[in-house]
């Protein structure tokens, strides 16, 4: 079997999975990234939401905040599916279309699988070949790659506090061996 097109990292909430992506992304090159990733938004010191970051070009949109009026509720949380799918789907429409690009995902879960449509995109991105995913799949939604049929399409790895340091060069090295 050929070796996987796409890497997810997974692991425990809060165990750094995003912190791996953005070292991750410090030590790519050769290749256009696009993509997103998620950071906590904070108040005096409190998780008050979260926000997207777009790549390349780091525009920023709130993907979840505790005050907002949203319908799509996390917890405490509003979800602002809409925005989301403004700013998300366009650029995974885009990406589909990029052979020398990195698509850079993080993440797939509760909140970004609210959208229907991100869910329908990010399945069919799996199954093909264009572009390279690297990406974060909420722990709890592994049973997502075999519904999916994406499993041999996958490679999964596991997020720890004792390997998150060595993972990002892992990783970078990964993809850039497929070159």
């Amino acid at each position: 079997m050929d070796r996987p097109k796409h890497l997810l990292l997974t692991g425990k909430p809060g165990v750094g999975k995003t912190t791996v992506i953005k070292k991750t992304l410090g030590l790519l090159s050769g290749c256009e990234l696009i993509g997103f990733f998620t950071e906590e938004i904070r108040e005096r010191g409190k998780r008050v939401g979260f926000k997207m970051i777009l790549l390349p070009t780091y525009d920023e949109g709130v993907l979840a905040h505790r005050s907002s009026s949203s319908p799509y509720r996390l917890g405490k949380y509003g979800v602002e599916v809409g925005t989301f799918e403004r700013m998300v789907i366009p650029m995974l429409k885009e990406a589909m279309t990029k052979r020398d690009s990195l698509l850079v995902i993080d993440e797939i879960g509760t909140m970004e699988l609210m959208s229907k449509e991100f869910k329908n995109i990010v399945r069919e991105l799996l199954r093909g070949d264009l572009p390279s995913i690297l990406g974060t799949l909420q722990q709890k939604r592994k049973y997502l790659l075999r519904e999916w049929g994406v499993e041999g399409r996958v490679k999964l790895v596991e997020v720890t506090e004792k390997n998150r340091n060595e993972i990002p060069k892992l990783v970078s090295d990964w993809f850039s061996s497929e070159n």
